[in-house]
């Protein structure tokens, strides 16, 4: 029912959002809404997988529709909007966001509903802004953790004159879509704990900034296991509690250094420092699991005097690289990785995006072989 439901939606939404005999996208209004505007962004991705072994029937290469979004601002009043956005990918159907701003005095707001927590400076960048394909791999350690990404909640922040800014959130912690309210059964994803995620940043200048994010997600769960005893061919009904805190510090900074009119060089880099409970981490041990991640990359770009019409307005050319090192358990020899990336990528026009990743992941580990992958990605924001 959901993936007939939320097509259907996003199809009357944009046929909604657009007005007038040659049915161009104008500004309209909604029974509570003086005005509201819709946007939206594409991107299909290609993987190549060079080391795919063909005898286990998988496929070695392949396109996919990363993403396919529908963004709706509603302008409610001149204190308060409502943002909307669904995306689908790979033909399934998800709300992103649900967002409702209020603003507070000049300087400050209240955010509630469904976004991205304060923490991890690649995280918060949009996904047509990234200097790679993808983010980084520290970005899907935090996020696999329930300690970055998108969750259910509330915040606080402001931004003033002098650059400085912060966001405070309080959040279920457990991720996009989940229900925690009084009354949910708790199992492994729903739990009585919260996160506390908060970020402080400084805008030095619009070309330099640092920032400090941290979060701290308490988890705290007792449910069922069930299992098969194959002896006796009886159920065993097991009760599992798995409690602790997941934290998180994460230093981050970028910088902007502009070459001429038509070249600049970009550079972010991030380091988060954190543990996870034994029982969350599954530490044999009994001990608390502590990890290191550090991802920097970069990208340097050089603009055309003017678009090249002939090849589709090509605008621009820059290259990109970056390098990430995860340390999931310091107590534990040779489970580090360290992956690298570097690829070009094309703009035509401010909109349109063609990128190209090669991908090699490096273990410590002298079990494990190193993997090469190529990403290749178009990105049209409308």
């Amino acid at each position: 029912m959901q993936r007939r439901f939320l097509p259907s939606l996003l199809l009357i939404l944009l046929l909604g959002a657009c007005t007038g005999a040659d049915v161009l996208c104008q500004s309209n209004t909604t029974e509570f809404s003086p005005s509201w505007k819709l946007s939206g962004k594409v991107q299909l991705q290609h993987l190549w997988d060079p080391d795919q072994n063909e005898a286990l029937a998988l496929t070695d290469h392949g396109f996919r529709i990363r993403r396919g979004r529908l963004k709706v601002i509603g302008f409610i009043t001149e204190w308060a909007d409502v943002r909307l956005q669904m995306e689908v990918r790979d033909d399934k159907p998800k709300l992103k966001d649900a967002i409702c701003n209020i603003k507070i005095f000049d300087d400050y707001f209240l955010r509630l509903g469904q976004f991205k927590v304060p923490m991890w400076r690649e995280e918060l960048r949009s996904s047509s802004r990234l200097l790679l394909v993808e983010r980084s791999d520290a970005a899907e350690f935090l996020s696999d953790h329930l300690l970055s990404a998108r969750h259910i909640g509330v915040e606080i922040g402001g931004k003033y004159a002098n650059g400085l800014h912060f966001a405070l959130n309080f959040s279920n912690g457990a991720g996009e879509g989940q229900r925690e309210d009084a009354g949910v059964s708790v199992d492994d994803n729903t739990n009585d704990g919260k996160m506390l995620s908060g970020r402080l940043a400084m805008d030095f200048s619009p070309n330099f900034s640092v920032g400090l994010s941290g979060s701290a997600n308490v988890f705290d769960a007792t449910y069922t296991k069930t299992s098969l005893l194959t002896a006796s061919d009886s159920l065993r009904i097991d009760t599992i509690r798995q409690n602790g805190t997941l934290v998180a510090v994460a230093p981050d900074f970028r910088w902007l250094h502009k070459l001429s009119d038509k070249s600049q060089i970009e550079v972010e880099s991030g380091i988060a420092i954190g543990s996870v409970p034994a029982d969350l981490a599954l530490n044999s041990s009994g001990m608390r699991s502590n990890f290191v991640l550090y991802d920097v990359g970069g990208r340097w770009t050089i603009g055309m005097d003017s678009p090249l019409s002939a090849i589709g307005g090509f605008s621009a050319i820059e290259i990109a690289a970056g390098f990430s090192y995860i340390e999931p358990n310091q107590d534990v020899a040779d489970d580090e990785r360290f992956i690298y990336r570097v690829g070009p990528a094309f703009h035509f026009g401010k909109k349109v995006r063609l990128q190209v990743n090669g991908e090699w992941t490096i273990f410590a580990s002298p079990l494990s072989e190193s993997q090469v992958f190529v990403r290749s990605q178009a990105s049209f924001s409308f």
